[in-house]
């Protein structure tokens, strides 16, 4: 889509091109210039302060007007001051990108989610009774403790992995389906159910069947050994409790969608990596440091509804065309006043209506402040 293409100014004069015109068509959005197989874009960079990072964003659709996921490219600029420099870019290499440029950062917060899952009040007081059914009844020294608890943390993450991995084949497999305008809206509305779930307004339940039979085995292997640990990190990644249901479900329907085998695998890599951690902090600091965590565990719970939320909009962001600026001022608004409102709720000496007046405050005032940059 021509319209598509949007270069981050930053301070930088250029002028934009293409090496052919484009193809007038008309779809369920209406009517759209867009460029079929390969274009070449050209970029005059007239004006640029150095190491300026110049950010070429643009999105495409198949030939059904199911939309792929935006692509953006970003080159580091020198000093350029009345010459011109030309930047080509091949849109095909863009669509086969297999990791985004922010995949540091991308992995980092999954790292942080599955840390956050841990302190959860489901979940903060059942590590201390993990770390003993890993190193055993018997008395463990620092390394032996540490080695022990390791090999479950490793067990966990490759199990996260292998699922990443399965459902964003899945998800790559199923592309057009997932990549449809209604399949979007459907899944959204399912982030939204998980996010309310988060904020506690519905419960979704889970089934304890599963549950019940993988605590059993887990209960009867015999404890202290590596192979041991080992088996309680694969089993306990096929666990669910009701606080970490919902942020596993909208990562596993995240991944689906992206249909991304690398950035799936890699992603909840990272987040058994988080949730693994707290267990070597018990193996090193013993189990008194869960205390200082336990009296956050519920806001940290809530507080999981953001991201649900804002991936919910990442999804269907590209649909919204002119209620996109508005819908995302919004959204950050929601976000900010959501925030203060989980804060001020576990304050007890804060009374229900000052609460809501500096929720209903901080919202409007970040609504305000947001729409200008949002343009």
């Amino acid at each position: 889509y021509q319209n598509s293409f949007k270069v981050s100014e930053n301070d930088i004069v250029y002028e934009m091109s293409f090496d052919k015109s484009p193809t007038t068509i008309k779809d369920a959005l209406g009517e759209h210039e867009v460029f079929f197989d390969n274009v070449n874009v050209s970029i005059k960079i007239l004006k640029s302060n150095a190491n300026k990072i110049l950010s070429l964003a643009y999105q495409g659709c198949d030939h059904n007007g199911i939309c792929y996921p935006q692509n953006i490219s970003k080159i580091k600029l020198p000093k350029i001051d009345g010459d011109f420099q030309s930047i080509s870019a091949n849109q095909e290499s863009f669509f086969n990108q297999h990791i985004e440029d922010n995949i540091v950062l991308t992995l980092l917060l999954s790292f942080l989610l599955g840390i956050s899952l841990d302190l959860t009040p489901c979940v903060l007081p059942m590590l201390a009774i993990f770390s003993a059914m890993i190193t055993g009844v018997k008395s463990c020294n620092l390394k032996d403790s540490l080695i022990l608890n390791f090999t479950y943390v490793i067990a966990l993450a490759l199990t996260y992995t292998v699922i990443g991995f399965i459902f964003a084949r899945f998800g790559m497999l199923s592309q057009g389906f997932f990549q449809h305008p209604v399949t979007l809206l459907c899944i959204s509305s399912l982030f939204i159910l998980l996010a309310l779930d988060c904020m506690e307004v519905l419960k979704i339940k889970i089934p304890n069947k599963l549950n019940l039979y993988l605590q059993n085995k887990m209960a009867k292997q015999k404890r202290g050994t590596l192979s041991s640990a080992f088996l309680f990190g694969i089993i306990s990644a096929l666990l669910a409790t009701p606080c970490t249901s919902a942020p596993l479900a909208g990562a596993l329907l995240y991944v689906t969608t992206q249909g991304n085998q690398i950035l799936g695998s890699l992603l909840f890599l990272s987040l058994g990596l988080g949730m693994g951690f707290p267990l070597l902090l018990i193996g090193i600091f013993g189990r008194n440091f869960l205390s200082y965590f336990g009296r956050f565990g519920k806001i940290i719970r809530n507080l999981l509804a953001i991201p649900l939320v804002l991936t919910a909009f990442y999804l269907i962001s590209h649909l919204l065309g002119d209620y996109y600026i508005f819908v995302f001022a919004s959204l950050i608004a929601f976000s900010s006043a959501y925030f203060v409102f989980i804060i001020l709720k576990n304050k007890t000496s804060i009374s229900t209506k000052f609460q809501i007046l500096i929720t209903t405050g901080i919202f409007v005032l970040s609504l305000l402040l947001s729409l200008p940059f949002t343009e």
